[in-house]
């Protein structure tokens, strides 16, 4: 089957610009000497499973799947001189299976490099347990739920790369699609709530709110495609749209899960040694309690929000155990009222 240049062109452009993304990220930070993070290895396993995907999905356009094939080609196929292009449209139907487990395995990577970010900021405070276990359970349940409903499609199972007759509508992986986009965008709206949630809980200049908001706010973008894709991908057996907007769906989210890092390596290239100095050594006039003076909510808030990777990183123990006060103050007032 001739491969469709569209989808080819748009295959290669997203996954490779993807993975130069993620050697970008890595690369700001072995520029920056600094030891990887857990959400670098999360990234570097998404690359890996890019680039499988890449590879997997080259096959597939060449070959092509029981999903597209019509009515007549199916008839052409069963004639012995075919035996050969029945052979590769199998195949091909068997990589839709591992295309759709690659898809649903790098974006969930990507989701835990995100939610690594995260869980950083809200290191220590009163309600991290609660969130963490709340998100972990959340994102395994819903990659489970993905994972899953690739394989159960079809019953018998061989019917997922039959050719004729025509196995029906479950090769066409609605049941898939529905369940992994809803579970796209739930934990996508819950890993926009974190950032959401604490730059509308502390006093910052508003330039500086704008900014933190635009970097957390592209995952709105990502949740946008999710919804195109149900839309346009239910009850599609054309492969070019399902090619081009999973492409799309990977490159917008390798661009959530390394813009913010990417930003704070960059802003605070020149900061590795003056953080102490005009952060935690220069604080405004604060509150006193009973673990010591506290910084007002303006300064606690612009913190975390200027996102420098330093305060992120290499913060010492001391330095690290005054900022935990500060949040959990914040905290505590915000029960209060």
């Amino acid at each position: 089957m001739p491969n469709d240049p569209l989808s080819s062109i748009s295959m290669w452009v997203c996954l490779l610009l993807s993975v130069a993304l993620i050697v970008v990220r890595i690369g700001f930070r072995l520029w920056r000497k600094q030891r990887l993070i857990h959400g670098d290895y999360w990234c570097l396993l998404a690359a890996l499973f890019t680039i499988m995907r890449l590879a997997t999905n080259y096959y597939l356009l060449i070959y092509g799947s029981t999903r597209i094939i019509s009515a007549e080609r199916r008839l052409q196929l069963l004639e012995p001189e075919y035996e050969s292009s029945a052979s590769e449209v199998v195949i091909g139907s068997k990589l839709v299976l591992a295309t759709r487990t690659m898809l649903t395995c790098l974006l969930w990577c990507l989701k835990m490099a995100v939610f690594d970010l995260l869980a950083r900021l809200i290191a220590k405070m009163p309600y991290e347990r609660i969130l963490v276990y709340g998100f972990w359970t959340a994102l395994f349940s819903t990659f489970v739920a993905s994972v899953v409903t690739i394989f159960i499609g079809c019953r018998p199972f061989e019917r997922h790369w039959q050719i004729y007759p025509d196995p029906g509508e479950c090769v066409v992986g609605n049941v898939w699609l529905i369940t992994y986009e809803t579970s796209n965008i739930v934990a996508d709206l819950m890993l926009m709530a974190i950032p959401f949630t604490l730059i509308c809980s502390v006093t910052i200049p508003m330039t500086q709110r704008l900014r933190v908001m635009a970097l957390f706010s592209i995952g709105i973008f990502l949740v946008a495609i999710s919804i195109i894709r149900i839309i346009q991908g239910k009850d599609s057996r054309v492969q070019r749209g399902h090619t081009l907007w999973a492409s799309l769906e990977i490159l917008l989210a390798v661009v959530v899960a390394v813009t913010p890092t990417i930003y704070a390596l960059a802003h605070g290239r020149h900061e590795n040694d003056t953080l102490n100095r005009t952060h935690l050594s220069e604080y405004p006039r604060g509150r006193t309690f009973s673990g010591g003076t506290i910084p007002s909510d303006k300064y606690s808030g612009s913190l975390w929000t200027e996102l420098h990777d330093d305060t992120l990183n290499r913060l010492d123990s001391a330095s690290s155990q005054r900022v935990l006060i500060v949040m959990r103050h914040q905290s505590l007032d915000a029960r209060v009222v």
